[in-house]
């Protein structure tokens, strides 16, 4: 039969060898380490602009006939705030006349009444009148007519309390109820005072207020 012969070069051998080394070197060598990369900054959000508040900071207290609940607010306020707050209040219906257990129950906690009458709103909200910071509406539910542009364009804000004085209530009953109204007053205002007003923002206020009121 037919034999076949095969022949290894020298040249060829020490190709392969050299071939069969850089192979296994490529094999063994390590991993390139990935270039890390910098991460783009955040850009942060706009945050509102806090507006310049006056000093004393103006309150005005909104109810509707602004004989009971917004008096005894009035009251405590400028009392609490000292010289940093100034507190008002007015009715969007004003009988005139501050209700008569309204008077005696702040006597008893030892402020001055002779001053204090039922207001309408109107004369607050005139053009020329002083620049409000804050309208706190009280009552069951806000009154009618308050959604309007004040001037300074007040943070304006809704404390649900129901109204202590009512037809064929007795004397000793409604005493206890506008005591538990100066309570709730009192600790919401309380709480109005511990806040930094001068740092925050309309919107900051506004539901700072709001949580206050819930």
């Amino acid at each position: 039969g037919t034999s076949l012969h095969y022949a290894l070069h020298p040249e060829g051998l020490a190709g392969l060898a050299q071939y069969i080394e850089l192979g296994s070197a490529q094999a063994l060598a390590p991993a390139p380490t990935p270039t890390p990369t910098t991460p783009k900054p955040t850009t942060p959000k706009p945050t509102a602009p806090v507006k310049t508040r006056t000093n004393p900071c103006q309150i005005l207290f909104v109810g509707t006939a602004n004989t009971s609940r917004t008096i005894i607010a009035e009251c405590i306020l400028n009392r609490l705030g000292g010289h940093n707050f100034h507190a008002r209040s007015a009715g969007v219906m004003p009988t005139g006349k501050v209700h008569g257990a309204t008077t005696a129950l702040l006597e008893e906690h030892g402020y001055a009444v002779r001053h204090l009458a039922s207001k309408s709103w109107k004369p607050f909200a005139a053009a020329t009148a002083t620049k409000l910071d804050m309208v706190i509406t009280i009552g069951a539910k806000p009154p009618k007519k308050t959604d309007m542009p004040w001037p300074g364009a007040p943070v304006l804000a809704h404390w649900a309390i129901n109204n202590p004085i009512k037809p064929k209530t007795g004397t000793a009953k409604t005493t206890a109820l506008l005591e538990q109204v100066y309570d709730e007053l009192e600790e919401r205002i309380t709480a109005l005072l511990a806040l930094p007003v001068l740092e925050l923002s309309d919107d900051a206020l506004t539901q700072a207020l709001a949580e206050l009121g819930a």
